[in-house]
């Protein structure tokens, strides 16, 4: 129901899409949330990415590391809140030497919408 009110126009259809996505956040975090990796000086980062117009929390993110070819344990790290259409940069304590060949995965595991 949503989601066909949410192709019309106007202001029921913003607040369709917005009931939408608040329902299919539930089961599907990873199409609104990213989790884009990088580096500071040693560390792997993470940048979390809120793409919605809710503010969220207890957004859970898996890591998955192969470093010099070992597999890592998974690590779950968790942010509390990320504003709407907001950022932020998550430390995954993962250190790394300058010779290591690695390869990071997340995966978002859950997003709550805070209302």
């Amino acid at each position: 129901m949503y989601r066909t009110a949410s192709r019309a126009r106007g202001e029921l259809a913003r607040e369709a899409r917005e009931a939408y996505v608040k329902l299919d956040l539930e089961d599907f975090p990873g199409r609104y949330v990213t989790a884009d990796i990088d580096f500071d000086e040693d560390q792997v980062v993470l940048k979390v990415a809120n793409s919605t117009v809710h503010e969220l929390k207890d957004v859970m993110i898996e890591i998955e590391t192969i470093v010099n070819g070992v597999p890592g344990r998974p690590r779950l790290r968790e942010v509390a809140r990320i504003g709407a259409r907001s950022f932020e940069v998550v430390e995954t304590g993962i250190f790394l030497r300058e010779d290591d060949v690695v390869e990071v995965k997340t995966r978002i595991v859950r997003a709550r919408p805070t209302t």
